[in-house]
Formats: structure tokens, C-alpha cells, sequence
């Protein structure tokens, strides 16, 4: 009888442990923000790459997903369906089984801003991993709300003025955290793209949206970054946010920072503020 009980709790282990790495998975734990957690067979199905020295789960790995273009002409990234949180799916595009599909405007968008960061080429139309470890970098991580802008914030300056806040309780953790980044970007992406277009570069939008973000919408487009790369001037606009570094009549290393990557990235040079 003990014989049984002891086999018993072996299974349930193992089905908590398969479980837990099922959910790592469809959560996208303990992988870049640019990656997705797979098989290793898997990647390889859908032509990724593993990125060395990781490992999520018992047996995942770490994917670079392989870039793709639905007909539709927005980039995207392959991989399987349940990563593709939020966005469009194409079938037919990628390699692999039926589950494999072409995902635009989802949560993992990095994968196909490699070919794109180059400034001959135009954005994605979606942050990239670049914009979003940046925004992390700036805004630190609270796992407990804290008051900004008269209302309260949590993780990387999730913002209850701006987001819905229902559902949310304290303690989060990071990646939860980094769900919720996710989640935000959207709005600020379309305030940019509604500005120019998606003609600008990847690096552009990324250095735009991190600007976007931290000052809000309003502010973006009534600013003279805005008006100077409307008028063809982009160092001129790089330049300008730099004049955002002041925090209650206050100069900030931290916002000297931040402007001046965000800067450097829109001006495809470094800018010093």
C-alpha cells in the first residue's frame, strides 16, 4: 500500500511539474522580452534560433522566432499560435505544423526588428525589445503600488490614470510586471505611428515610443520633436528631447539618461544631453 501512495506522488510531481512548465510557456517566463520558450524541436520546426546558455522550464529553450510577412504587409514574427497575445494570425506562412502561424502586432515583436533596426529599412510598426528593456530600465520595477502623476503605479510605471487597474493585487512580480508593459505599449506606438507613418526606422520608433511613455501622448505630439521630424529634421527633433529632463523645476540624471538613448536612437547617432 505505501508502494502505491509513494507512486501516486511521484505521478502528481510530475504532472505539477509538467503543468507549471506548460504554464512557463504559454506565459513566456524566464525568457527575453524578444524570445519565446519552446522546444528545442520546435524552434527548429519554425526555423528559429536557440539563444545559447538558456533554458526555460524542465526541457525549453529560449527561440529567436523567425521573422514573416502576412499579405497584409506588417511584420511579424512565426511561432506557435498561443504566443500571439493580442495580435493577427496568418496560417500558410511559416514552416512547421498548423499550429505555427505568422503573428502581427502580438506581445513578442523584437524578432522582427533585427532586420529592421538598420536605418535604411522602415519599423515593424511594434516597439521592440530594445524600446521595452529601455522603458524597464527607466521606469524601475515596484512590485507594490506607489502614487505618480496623481495616481497609483505598479511594475515598470503601469500608470491607473492612464490603464485599467481592476484585478490587479500587490505583491506582482516581474514578469507579471512585464505583461503589463506589454500590454500599454500599444497606444503609444499608434500615437507615433499616427504622427509619421511607418516610414521611420525601427530604431526611430523605439527611441519615440520610450519618449512617448514617459511624458504621455499630449505632450509628444504638441512638442518640437515632433514638428522637426514632420519638417524632415531629425537631429534637430533628437536634439529637442532633451529639453524634457526637468522634474518639478529639478534637472534629473535619471531623465538625462533616458532622453539622450532615446535621442541617439532617433538621430541613428550618439546624442549627449
Amino acid at each position: 500500500m505505501r508502494m502505491v501512495w509513494v507512486a501516486v506522488l511521484l505521478i502528481g510531481c510530475v504532472v505539477a511539474q509538467t503543468a507549471q512548465d506548460i504554464l512557463k510557456v504559454i506565459n513566456n517566463r524566464e525568457c527575453p522580452v524578444d524570445t519565446i520558450c519552446v522546444t528545442g524541436s520546435s524552434c527548429a520546426a519554425a526555423k528559429g534560433s536557440v539563444v545559447p546558455g538558456t533554458k526555460c522550464g524542465t526541457s525549453n529553450v529560449c527561440c529567436r522566432p523567425r521573422p514573416c510577412a502576412p499579405p497584409s504587409g506588417l511584420k511579424g514574427f512565426c511561432g506557435h499560435k498561443v504566443y500571439c497575445t493580442g495580435g493577427t494570425t496568418t496560417s500558410g506562412i511559416c514552416p512547421g505544423d498548423a499550429n505555427h502561424v505568422c503573428c502581427t502586432r502580438g506581445s513578442v515583436s523584437t524578432a522582427t526588428s533585427s532586420s529592421a533596426s538598420s536605418p535604411k529599412n522602415p519599423t515593424s510598426g511594434k516597439a521592440s525589445g530594445k524600446a521595452v528593456n529601455m522603458i524597464a530600465q527607466f521606469e524601475g520595477f515596484s512590485a507594490n503600488w506607489y502614487w505618480d502623476v496623481n495616481a497609483n503605479a505598479i511594475g515598470f510605471g503601469y500608470n491607473c490614470r492612464a490603464h485599467p487597474c481592476a484585478g490587479i493585487k500587490p505583491p506582482i512580480t516581474r514578469e507579471f510586471a512585464k505583461n503589463l508593459l506589454l500590454k500599454t505599449l500599444d497606444p503609444y506606438e499608434r500615437c507615433v505611428l499616427n504622427q509619421f507613418g511607418t516610414k521611420i526606422t525601427q530604431d526611430m520608433l523605439d527611441g519615440l515610443v520610450s519618449f512617448a511613455y514617459n511624458l504621455g501622448c499630449g505632450i509628444f505630439k504638441g512638442s518640437a520633436v515632433t514638428s522637426n521630424i514632420k519638417a524632415g529634421n531629425i537631429n534637430a527633433g533628437a536634439q529637442a528631447m532633451c529639453k524634457y529632463v526637468n522634474s518639478k523645476g529639478r534637472r534629473l540624471p535619471g531623465l538625462v539618461s533616458r532622453r539622450a538613448q532615446e535621442a541617439s536612437l532617433v538621430a541613428g547617432t550618439k546624442i549627449i544631453c
